[in-house]
């Protein structure tokens, strides 16, 4: 027996092209909504969004 996917998960070749189009999709989709929170942040007062990575400063005004 030859390992591949569909011998491995017992699915077939359409259901592993299928789970995989639906994986990428739903990744696409959460990059895109990180982005999207990412950057609101600097329209929010005190808020500093730098121009690379993934943090978010807040400076209190106290």
């Amino acid at each position: 027996m030859i390992l591949t996917e569909p011998n491995i998960f017992n699915k077939s070749f359409k259901e592993i092209i299928d789970l995989k189009i639906h994986r990428q999709r739903d990744k696409s989709n959460n990059n895109t909504i990180g982005y999207f929170h990412q950057n609101i942040f600097k329209y929010f007062k005190n808020c500093e969004v730098p121009d690379e990575g993934w943090d978010i400063v807040f400076q209190s005004p106290n």
